[in-house]
Order: structure tokens, then sequence, then C-alpha cells
């Protein structure tokens, strides 16, 4: 994910998670916890700015999951079609394989 997208994330869509929350009081007594998941990677820019904002944050949690880390989360479902999917889709890209392109996804 680029800068661009990662910021959008978090000045645009969070703002509206935060604002839709008071109207649904079941989340009243919950942790505010907000993710961002890719199945690709991270630029070095946009993670440098999650990292300097998760700090600055204070009335929320921030998270950001890449490739690996949801790869591997899907390999311990009791299922294993999530996972198959996945890389069947997402991670052993025919396209990258036939330009000689590694992934930097495992």
């Amino acid at each position: 994910m680029t800068l661009d997208e990662v910021e959008y994330w978090l000045e645009k869509q969070v703002p509206i998670f935060c604002a839709s929350k008071k109207f649904e009081k079941r989340f009243s007594n919950k942790d505010k916890i907000y993710e961002v998941w890719t199945t690709g990677s991270y630029d070095d820019d946009a993670l440098e700015y999650l990292e300097k904002r998760k700090a600055e944050i204070k009335k929320y949690n921030i998270n950001w999951r890449d490739g690996n880390y949801i790869l591997s989360l899907s390999k311990k479902l009791e299922t294993k079609t999530i996972y198959k999917t996945l890389k069947k889709y997402y991670f052993d890209h025919s396209v990258d394989k036939k330009l000689g392109l590694e992934s930097t996804i495992s």
C-alpha cells in the first residue's frame, strides 16, 4: 500500500467508522481498534506514517496487516479453503511468474 492509500484510510475512512460507532450502543463499551489489511505489502513511507500516527493517536488504536500476516493467519484456520484461495489468486501471480518477478510474500 502506498502512503496516499494509508493516509486516505486513516484520515477519511477511520473518522467515518468512529462517528458511526456512537449510533451503535453494542459498541459503546468496546475498545476502538481499526485495522487496514492488504494481501500485498506497505511502502516504507506508508509504514513510517502508520508507526508515527499510532504513537500519536490516543482515542483509538490502529494496526496494519500485510500479505505475510494474512497468509500465515489463513494457514491456522480449520478449513484450508481460504488459504488455498488466497495462495492461488493473490500470492501465486501467474503474470508475475511469466515476467520473472519474485513475490515478497512467502
